[in-house]
């Protein structure tokens, strides 16, 4: 037989009892009160943190626009003889006493085009004629082999650890041939 006293009872320990890996039963209706009281005002909390904090809610519609792309051209022409600054002295080092304008070990490359041409629309696109390589070897100073104190421009690490760099440059082969498809109406 159902009763008003029952139906209470079982709405009571349905929102006083919640499963975790065991079940667990509030006796204390003023405590399973306040737990219910969080559960609802973080709930409206995130609810209005999304819908009007951040505004996560609204609609846009993407709009794509090619203003330019590049082309290869004949960068990878195999026929073409390498072009004079492949040699010295443009390959020649040059050390102006930072790491930033350390040029050394200069030689000539071909990249694909991923890799030269850098385009941010809707109005700038790039293509690198040098690309810089830095290899970073951080190793204990104990160590025999690799970087140690002996290796020549060697930094010094807290802890006992020796840090080299190794320095390469590529100049890009043909950068100046490929094609750029640029619009021009805006």
């Amino acid at each position: 037989m159902v009763t008003l006293d029952n139906l209470f009872n079982n709405a009571r320990t349905g929102v006083s009892t919640f499963t975790a890996n065991r079940e667990v039963s509030i006796v204390d209706i003023r405590l399973s009160s306040m737990y219910w009281v969080l559960v609802v005002v973080t709930g409206i909390y995130v609810g209005y943190d999304i819908s009007y904090g951040h505004h996560y809610l609204e609609k846009t519609i993407p709009t794509g626009t090619v203003e330019g792309f590049g082309l290869p051209g004949t960068m990878y022409d195999t026929d073409r003889p390498l072009p004079k600054y492949c040699q010295p002295p443009y390959t020649d080092d040059y050390v102006d006493g930072t790491d930033d304008w350390t040029h050394v070990n200069t030689s000539c490359a071909s990249y694909p085009m991923t890799e030269v041409m850098l385009k941010r629309t809707p109005d700038y696109l790039f293509f690198a004629t040098t690309l810089y390589e830095r290899t970073y070897s951080i190793t204990d100073c104990s160590v025999a082999s690799g970087c140690t104190r002996q290796t020549s421009a060697v930094r010094m690490l807290p802890g006992g650890s020796c840090m080299c760099i190794e320095y390469k440059n590529h100049y890009v082969i043909n950068p100046e041939v490929p094609v750029c498809e640029c619009s021009t109406d805006t």
